[in-house]
């Protein structure tokens, strides 16, 4: 219980560091990445190990939601307020192959981000690869961080990074040595 409580402590303060990063947007140079307490990887083996699934496919759609994040599930909530509410991309996405979790070909599979300026840009119809962590349920899947999260396939066996600040890159070999 404790651990589970100390998780939902911890996503809500990279939330409430992705609102912060919201209001602050503009402020700092262009080219910076995200102010937001998001992890960074710097191997695709560091990458996939923190990913509770990573899929890819085609974009089907892409909206922006507002969502209430709250320090528990809607019912441990009891009807109390959320802690906060923060503008969300939520990216529907066909899956066309499982590289890990629990998700299966065909399924469609809803990944979100916080929406902001340095968040990862997807165009529908493209094919993706997707880093994700696994929510809550009343919450999609969510990237593990707007920077390493999303991959566009380039062909070829090749992925290349979907934000510019992403200096990883990587192929189909890369990706069949881990496992």
């Amino acid at each position: 219980m404790a651990t589970r409580r100390a998780e939902e402590h911890r996503r809500l303060a990279v939330l409430v560091a992705s609102a912060t990063a919201l209001l602050g947007t503009g402020c700092g140079p262009a080219a910076a990445p995200p102010a937001a307490d998001w992890p960074h990887f710097d191997s695709l083996s560091r990458l996939r190990a923190a990913a509770d699934v990573v899929v890819e496919g085609r974009l089907l759609s892409t909206s922006r939601q507002r969502i209430a994040v709250a320090l528990a599930s809607a019912s441990e909530r009891d009807g109390r307020e959320p802690a906060a509410v923060i503008s969300y991309t939520a990216h529907e996405l066909e899956v066309e192959r499982v590289v890990g979790g629990d998700r299966t070909i065909g399924d469609t599979v809803w990944v979100g981000q916080p929406s902001d300026v340095g968040s990862a840009r997807m165009v529908v119809g493209g094919t993706y690869l997707l880093f994700a962590e696994l929510s809550r349920d009343d919450l999609p899947l969510s990237l593990i961080s707007p920077v390493h999260g999303v991959y566009r396939s380039v062909g070829g066996g090749a992925f290349e990074p979907v934000h510019h600040a992403n200096p990883l890159r990587f192929g189909e070999d890369d990706l069949a040595a881990l496992g």
